[in-house]
């Protein structure tokens, strides 16, 4: 496990996992949490996970990487992936420094931040070429074969009304 975060519902999460049996420590880390939270639900455990986080998980018994990032992007995790590696990070130039892509800017974002036009980030990538991002909200699988699977977990419910009882 490699993260970047902050286990807002940690007493609910040592609760459940604890009576589930998948967690022993008595005052665990974020990190035991957060692993603790993907060896109980697997690829479900972003959804019952509350607060700002970024994280890549290696699943030997599956043979794969799983990267998961917050409802709302607090915690940045950039990507590349080619036939011969898959690079993540925090930053994009932490990727860049790693040289298995050359530095080319991403001109059409550029451009459209010079003439003030939106561009989607979460969608269309970064400044650089080739260096994607793992969308608020998403998980992010990756095999050994370099096949990726993105999926979203979680969205906000817009048929939901709040009700109390005075305006």
């Amino acid at each position: 496990l490699v993260a970047d975060g902050r286990v807002d519902n940690r007493d609910e999460l040592i609760s459940t996992l604890t009576a589930k049996g998948h967690l022993q420590q008595k005052d665990p880390s974020d990190a035991d949490l957060i692993l603790a939270a993907y060896e109980c639900w697997g690829d479900e455990c972003p959804y019952h996970i509350l607060g700002d986080f970024a994280f890549v998980i290696w699943d030997g018994q599956a043979r794969r990487l799983f990267c998961a990032r917050d409802p709302f992007g607090v915690r940045p995790l950039f990507y590349f992936v080619n036939n011969q590696v898959f690079l993540f990070a925090s930053m994009a130039h932490q990727i860049l420094a790693h040289g298995a892509l050359p530095p080319r800017l991403n001109e059409r974002a550029i451009a459209f931040y010079l003439t003030g036009k939106p561009y989607n980030f979460l969608t269309e990538g970064t400044y650089f070429e080739g260096i994607r991002r793992v969308r608020p909200a998403h998980t992010l699988s990756v095999t050994r074969s370099g096949a990726l699977k993105q999926k979203r977990y979680w969205d906000i419910d817009r048929n939901r009304q709040l009700h109390y009882e005075s305006d």
